[in-house]
């Protein structure tokens, strides 16, 4: 029997700030923010898994403004 030897994914503050960012991304679309931070670990912290979610984030701030923003222009 032989153990294996995992690389942990964060290497850096930039990876850091990575994960960090996949949880509030999917805390504000309502998922949870551990599953897809581990989904996110899982993929290797992929750019284009984060990108994905970056962009379901931005579609849904699109459909559900919030009043957070700037006035309309009247």
């Amino acid at each position: 029997m032989s153990a294996q030897i995992l690389q942990f994914p964060i290497r850096d503050s930039y990876d850091k700030h990575q994960v960090s960012h996949v949880r509030r991304l999917a805390a504000e679309l309502g998922h949870d923010p551990k599953q897809a931070e581990r989904d996110f670990l899982a993929a290797g912290c992929a750019q284009a898994v984060r990108n994905e979610l970056a962009e379901r984030a931005r579609r849904a701030r699109m459909h559900n403004p919030d009043n957070d923003g700037p006035p309309e222009a009247a």
